[in-house]
């Protein structure tokens, strides 16, 4: 039998002349059995208590490789910040110089526009005022041409005019005669 299986106090022989001794057989039997087991349960537990130990050793070997290797991972970290940083510096640096010289290139490409627009300008503006004198003078020689053209047109008509009233005195002096006869001078 098992030792963790119940058993019937009672016997199963109720007829049986030695009932008591045959219980106390048994108990002696369970006690033997209790003591056998309860040794083997105790060096269990010695070798249970050993490999804890083992194990309790073993895990602050762990946690001292973990604490090392935790340093050694924050090592590298710091390092590998040190380098970013010093990169994204020196990535900065070289924004900021193509940054210069493409203000000082856009400076020096502003200047000589503006040069070339104001030379441009200046042409311009000599072309034209070279224009509003030949204009200018054209005009004032088609003007002196005109005024000379209608000073004559004006005496033309004025002596037109006076030649016209002569004739038209004449013709009324001619129908005054006529009609008044000779008295007139």
């Amino acid at each position: 039998m098992r030792s963790t299986e119940a058993r019937k106090l009672i016997p199963q022989d109720p007829i049986d002349e030695n009932p008591m001794e045959a219980r106390i057989a048994q108990i002696e039997s369970d006690v033997s059995h209790i003591k056998s087991t309860l040794a083997t349960v105790q060096l269990d537990v010695r070798e249970l208590r050993d490999d804890l130990k083992a194990a309790n050793d073993s895990i602050v070997e762990v946690r001292m490789s973990v604490s090392a290797l935790d340093r050694k991972v924050d090592d590298k970290v710091s390092l590998l910040d040190r380098k970013v940083d010093d990169k994204f510096s020196a990535l900065d640096n070289k924004i900021s110089a193509l940054d210069k010289k493409l203000d000082d290139k856009i400076s020096t490409l502003d200047k000589k526009l503006d040069d070339k627009i104001s030379a441009l300008d200046r042409s311009v503006d000599n072309k034209i005022s070279a224009l509003d004198k030949k204009l200018e003078a054209q005009i004032q020689a088609t003007s002196s041409a005109l005024e000379s053209k209608l000073i004559k047109w004006m005496i033309g008509t004025a002596l037109a005019g006076v030649g016209t009233m002569i004739a038209c005195m004449g013709l009324a002096l001619a129908i005054a005669r006529v009609m008044f006869g000779s008295k007139l001078p």
